[in-house]
Formats: structure tokens, C-alpha cells, sequence
């Protein structure tokens, strides 16, 4: 039920903005079998358990990996100054930049937008 009001609430966005052209696909956690390149990942309010950070962050990293000039905007709600994602955006060839930040609500909230880091990308010939 959750997925379906999400879906809903982004298609009536995307019409504010006419915005027609516009796919909607659910991505479980480390189920790579089921992702298809992407050109935008939309993800909110997933790290909130640091156990979970490394299967997130990989499954992000595959989806990118599938299209590498795609990105994934991510909002994160700062639960804890002492945990951070900056080693698992290193392990699994990452990159972050804050787009926005925010305290309105009372909680720190950040928007960042990741993407591959191309550098480490192997090029064949």
C-alpha cells in the first residue's frame, strides 16, 4: 500500500512539472536480477539502521553500474553524528554531493546526489 500512495504522490509531481515521460519501478534491496538501467534513482529515508548501509549503497551501486551517467538522489536524516556511509561509498565506488540541507523540521535532514565515480571505472579496449 505504501509503494502504491509513493507511486501516486510522484506521478502527481511529475504532472506539476509536465513531466509525461516518467517510469516508476520499486527496487527491493540486493535484488539485482529484477534492475534495468535507470536514468534517476529517487531514495529516501533508507539508512536508518547502519546494518542495512552496505546492502543499500550495493544496490545502488549496481543500478548506477547498469547506466553510469545515471544518479540516485538520496535524502538522509542525520540519526547519529558518529556513523557516516563515507567508507561504503569508498568500497563500492561511489561518489557523494550535498544538494541540499535542511533543519525545518526539527531533524537534520540531507539531500545528496550520488553517483558513480568514474575514475575507478575500468575502460576496455
Amino acid at each position: 500500500k505504501q509503494w502504491y500512495q509513493r507511486r501516486v504522490r510522484g506521478r502527481k509531481v511529475a504532472e506539476l512539472n509536465n513531466i509525461t515521460d516518467l517510469k516508476f519501478t520499486k527496487i527491493e534491496y540486493c535484488q539485482y536480477e529484477s534492475l534495468s538501467p535507470v536514468d534517476l534513482i529517487l531514495a529516501s529515508d533508507l539508512l536508518y539502521d547502519s546494518k542495512q548501509f552496505d546492502s543499500v549503497l550495493a544496490t545502488i551501486a549496481y543500478a548506477l553500474n547498469l547506466k553510469p551517467r545515471a544518479r540516485c538522489w538520496l535524502s538522509h536524516q542525520v540519526r547519529s553524528s558518529t556513523r557516516s556511509i563515507y567508507h561504503q561509498l569508498l568500497y563500492w565506488g561511489l561518489l557523494a554531493r550535498k544538494l541540499s540541507s535542511s533543519t525545518t523540521t526539527g531533524h537534520d535532514i540531507n539531500i545528496y546526489e550520488i553517483t558513480l565515480d568514474t575514475s575507478r571505472l575500468e575502460i576496455s579496449n
